[in-house]
């Protein structure tokens, strides 16, 4: 494919899963049904924002301080270095173009300041504050968890808006507390585009993030007006009963993760997982005769000649989308009615270890089990 970022803005999102306390943690495999027992956060985006009303998770659009050189001198609270960053050695594995591209010799590697991006719009957004006066290895089975260094509640809504107003807050912020964004607890999971076909486009990296005390979340009220913690099967029957409006990006991932009821086992996975590398979605839109249909990679229907070239025409199939389906063997892809999806079908194993999700209708979502 070839490449050009005009027609995106680079952005990085963060899923944290948080243990929920009133369920304990299952002792029986994890190929039992079994109650879950952590929550990830949802944010509602306001009306006015882009994917209005649409409950997310926390992120935002790069900003240039994201990759400033003043982060250095942050990192040496924890004796990290610029030569001693510590995170997994990806050499020779598929990595997304944003997290690899060189941009600037004094500043921070890509790949870190995406990182601090989605640590940055989570705090902006949600107020967690995922920082730490420690260093701990990338590949550590330590869960993330918040540090306010004492701040009150007031103090810490007026740094929210401060970094909200200028990036570059996040930096003093963290001088203030001495302490750094933990970049080290997440992990990359996966990449995509949005959809050449609408206005606003993103470029972005999600990352994982667990965590074993549900951090306290305070919405800036600028861009979210809600905040939902949901296991991920709630999330798909409150999205099948039209309580949720999801995107495919957080449909797709709420129904992978319903593989995985158990918040340590999914850190694990995650921690392990990253180290195989990670693929580029590049969602790809076909009109057919009864509506919108949206494939990606390992779909039968996904073409080979994907580019980035926001001219192209909309692909169009002289066929109801239920005949796409019976004809095609290998299956990813969404449907769509007014711009909300409405099916979700997957029947192959995705690369790089990131679950597939499982296949459903809004008629079987709003009918899970609470």
């Amino acid at each position: 494919m070839s490449r050009s970022l005009k027609q995106w803005k680079e952005a990085a999102s963060l899923i944290i899963a948080a243990k929920h306390a009133r369920v304990a943690a299952p002792a029986r495999p994890s190929t039992d049904k079994k109650p879950c027992n952590y929550q990830l956060l949802l944010l509602k985006r306001q009306r006015k924002t882009a994917f209005a009303s649409a409950h997310v998770f926390p992120g935002g659009v790069i900003d240039s301080s994201d990759f400033s050189h003043k982060w250095l001198e942050v990192f040496k609270y924890v004796g990290v270095s610029s030569n001693n960053l510590d995170l997994p050695d990806l050499q020779g594995k598929p990595r997304p173009w944003p997290v690899t591209v060189s941009r600037n010799e004094r500043g921070l590697p890509s790949d870190v300041a995406f990182r601090i991006c989605a640590l940055r719009e989570t705090f902006e957004e949600s107020g967690v504050l995922i920082l730490s006066q420690q260093h701990s290895p990338n590949e550590s089975n330590t869960m993330a968890s918040c540090y306010h260094g004492g701040l009150s509640k007031a103090d810490l809504r007026d740094w929210q808006k401060r970094v909200h107003n200028d990036g570059s807050s996040f930096i003093d912020l963290c001088h203030e507390l001495k302490a750094v964004p933990d970049i080290w607890s997440l992990r990359e999971w996966f990449h995509i585009l949005t959809p050449q076909f609408l206005k606003k486009r993103y470029d972005t990296m999600f990352y994982l993030c667990a965590m074993d005390i549900p951090p306290a979340v305070h919405i800036d009220d600028v861009e979210m007006v809600k905040t939902e913690w949901s296991s991920p099967i709630d999330i798909l029957k409150r999205f099948g009963q039209h309580e949720f409006t999801l995107e495919p990006p957080q449909l797709i991932q709420a129904s992978s993760l319903q593989k995985f009821p158990d918040l340590q086992e999914l850190h694990e996975y995650a921690t392990k997982k990253q180290l195989l590398g990670t693929d580029d979605w590049m969602p790809i839109p076909f009109i057919a005769k009864d509506g919108l249909l949206i494939t990606l990679p390992g779909d039968d229907l996904y073409p080979s000649d994907v580019t980035y070239n926001t001219n192209q025409q909309m692909r169009r199939l002289d066929e109801t989308r239920e005949e796409a389906k019976e004809r095609c063997q290998n299956l990813f892809r969404v449907h769509v009615n007014d711009m909300r999806p409405t099916a979700l079908f997957c029947n192959i194993q995705l690369p790089y270890g990131l679950p597939s999700p499982l296949s459903g209708n809004e008629n079987e979502w709003k009918e899970l089990p609470s």
